[in-house]
């Protein structure tokens, strides 16, 4: 009984914070927008690794009036650090292009790895690019990327097909 409706507060904060997150998509909140951003803020601050992903996210988005990608960073690691695939892909990909960190391609391909682990398509993906470039302590591997574009689209992620096609045209190895 206690379980469930832990379960049900805690589902009740997550729905509360993604509909946060649509309304400030679609700036509709207007006025209301730092009252929801707190509500986001506290329920991530509580350790929720959704609203902490999701605060993350808007701090890394150079479009949001609270674009802040140190900031994005903090959240994004907190809720990476609980195993969370979207966010363990967001920060690798903030390693890999130097979004708020010093480029770091090993941690990158640390945190791209962790996410395509628990199954995360666009990270499996994301790995492939990493052994086309041979970044991360990685060497240019045309076939390993093959390998991991396939992974990807066996998934259902559809842009691997366009990614295994240019690799296997442009690949030196035949």
């Amino acid at each position: 009984m206690v379980g469930s409706r832990m379960l049900r507060i805690k589902a009740k904060r997550i729905f509360a914070a993604l509909l946060t997150g649509l309304l400030f998509s679609f700036s509709a909140i207007g006025a209301d927008l730092p009252k929801h951003m707190q509500l986001l803020a506290s329920t991530a601050q509580e350790g929720d690794a959704d609203a902490q992903f999701l605060l993350g996210q808007y701090y890394r988005d150079q479009g949001s009036s609270i674009y802040d990608p140190e900031q994005a960073v903090v959240w994004l690691e907190r809720s990476a650090e609980q195993m969370h695939a979207y966010a363990s892909e967001a920060l690798g990909e903030m390693f890999w292009a130097a979004e708020g960190v010093e480029q770091d391609h090993v941690k990158a391909l640390e945190l791209l790895r962790r996410a395509a682990e628990l199954g995360l398509m666009s990270a499996i993906d994301s790995v492939g690019w990493m052994h086309w470039y041979g970044q991360g302590g990685l060497t240019h591997d045309c076939g390993t990327s093959i390998d991991w574009f396939e992974r990807a689209m066996a998934g259902g992620y559809e842009p691997s097909r366009n990614n295994l096609a240019w690799v296997l045209a442009t690949c030196p190895d035949p």
